[in-house]
């Protein structure tokens, strides 16, 4: 429940750490930036699926658009 909080109000505006801390979970920021971009909530064999993958891909969306705004990718794209 607190996964997709965090998903929901990240997607929602919020930023990456209000929106874990927010949903309850404190964690630091890399942390959270990992549970966003963890394939295993969408399902495998051995987990089940806790984020649907609309949700997932919005997200990872997101995080590349607000990326780009921040000037973060620049230097990735560079070389």
């Amino acid at each position: 429940k607190q996964l997709k909080e965090m998903y929901h109000g990240y997607l929602g505006g919020k930023s990456l750490m209000n929106a874990a801390n927010d949903a309850g979970i404190n964690c630091f920021h890399g942390a959270a930036a990992k549970m966003l971009s963890n394939k295993k909530y969408l399902g495998t064999d051995y987990y089940p699926q806790i984020i649907d993958e609309d949700t997932f891909e919005k997200a990872k969306a997101e995080r590349d658009k607000r990326a780009d705004m921040l000037g973060r990718n620049n230097f990735i794209k560079r070389r």
